[in-house]
């Protein structure tokens, strides 16, 4: 819901995009409890999700500057959080028959959206907008995590 708010969020600041992003991701981790079909997948990528939230955090106490590079990337991460809350949503209320027809697809299209989300994370430049070191190390092994992560399908 939060996400469908954001029309052209080049105009609105970044923190207020970051807050936008943080209340999406949570939005998206709660609904990931409710999926008919590859609850544990849907349960890693959940706990991906919520280990940006501190980073998105921190950023937002940074009282960053109006980056239009941040801000791209932060609608960037905004869009593919998007495409995963509409992966779950359609996880959470199709026919069980189609979701088991298509759950090669449905993984497929699981692993694609957390690529994306890791290719977001890592275009944050953290080191030059002074985040501390541990964050920038736990980001950086949440990329890898992410971009290496293969999910099951159920048959």
């Amino acid at each position: 819901m939060v996400l469908d708010v954001i029309i052209g969020t080049s105009f609105v600041p970044a923190a207020e995009v970051l807050s936008l992003t943080i209340e999406a991701i949570f939005e998206t981790v709660v609904a990931a409890k409710n999926v008919i079909i590859e609850k544990e997948s849907f349960a890693e990528l959940a706990d991906y999700l919520e280990r940006i939230i501190p980073l998105l955090k921190e950023l937002n106490k940074k009282n960053i500057s109006d980056s239009k590079g941040l801000n791209n990337v932060v609608e960037i991460l905004n869009r593919e959080i998007k495409v995963a809350k509409q992966l779950i949503m359609e996880c959470s209320k199709r026919n069980k028959l189609y979701l088991l027809m298509n759950c090669r697809s449905i993984v497929k299209r699981l692993e694609d959206t957390t690529r994306e989300i890791s290719q977001a994370l890592s275009l944050i430049p953290l080191a030059s907008l002074n985040i501390s070191s541990g964050t920038i190390e736990d980001i950086t092994q949440l990329c890898d995590n992410m971009r290496n992560a293969e999910f099951k399908a159920a048959i």
